[in-house]
């Protein structure tokens, strides 16, 4: 998890120094929670510091689960948002919020669980998810779709396995078709 607040730091630094836009959003796929953990507290610990950037209006973080079990979690109960519950984004927040605060640095905690309510958006989308551990038909067509977009002598091009990279590509994927439809 705290490695993933330092790269949500990182890419706020780069932000600020004008290499990359400000995101309308982040995607990741979700299996342990521990990406999207990481990355909700770094987003609202960089903002904490005054770091302009993850500023953009509608910004969010997609998180897509790898497994089917998280998906009827989420769906029925809201589970993956939960505090209380271990391995879930509110407790693993809770958790190294602490962490943070034990080695002297600010207690961002009540900003991290406003970006996690307000802007983390879960899929709950099976047809995505698929069976754990393999692509589902539309994650399999997002990476031949990937495949097929790059120039042969790429190299190296990404890998887009069926457990995480090409869960997560074909949610962005989605996305970007809503975007167009929607003409945002």
């Amino acid at each position: 998890v705290l490695g993933q607040v330092g790269a949500a730091i990182e890419l706020a630094e780069q932000i600020v120094r004008g290499e990359l836009p400000d995101p309308d959003g982040i995607v990741v796929a979700l299996g342990s929670a521990c990406t999207t953990t990481g990355l909700v507290l770094g987003v609202a610990l960089a903002r904490h510091l005054g770091m302009l950037a993850f500023q953009k209006p509608g910004f969010r973080i997609y998180a897509q689960p790898v497994h089917p079990g998280a998906i009827y979690l989420q769906r029925f109960f809201g589970m993956v948002r939960s505090e209380s519950f271990p391995l879930m984004v509110g407790r693993g927040l809770r958790d190294a919020a602490a962490a943070i605060v034990g080695s002297g640095g600010p207690d961002v905690t009540a900003e991290a669980l406003v970006v996690m309510r307000t802007e983390l958006e879960v899929s709950t989308d099976t047809s995505i998810c698929g069976g754990y551990g393999a692509h589902s038909k539309v994650s399999l067509e997002a990476k031949i779709a990937y495949d097929f977009s790059r120039p042969v002598d790429e190299v190296p091009g990404l890998w887009m396995c069926g457990h995480f990279t090409g869960k997560s590509f074909a949610l962005l994927l989605k996305l970007l078709r809503e975007d167009i439809a929607q003409q945002r």
